[in-house]
């Protein structure tokens, strides 16, 4: 047998196993290019839309309630001038 030969038939068994991974390489995009498709899909139903609104309006609300309780924390621990907490201190 030629070392040529061998060298062809290892060249053979790269190129075929090579192949095959850009084969499947190739199927995966497709149905990464499918998925993304169907995802945009889906944002863009009606129902997701107004998902999305209610979602903000969500958030937004919860902020709201969030910077309240501070405000009130700040004015309960806020006393004014000459006001004490114990009657005896006068």
């Amino acid at each position: 047998m030629p070392a040529g030969y061998l060298t062809q038939a290892r060249y053979n068994i790269m190129e075929v196993t090579t192949m095959g991974k850009l084969d499947a390489l190739w199927e995966y995009h497709q149905a990464e290019r499918q998925l993304d498709a169907l995802d945009a899909k889906l944002r863009s139903t009606p129902a997701r839309q107004k998902l999305n609104k209610l979602h903000s309006f969500l958030s937004e609300q919860q902020a709201q309630i969030a910077n309240l309780q501070k405000q009130m924390e700040a004015r309960k621990n806020r006393r004014p001038v000459g006001f004490t907490t114990n009657p005896t201190e006068e």
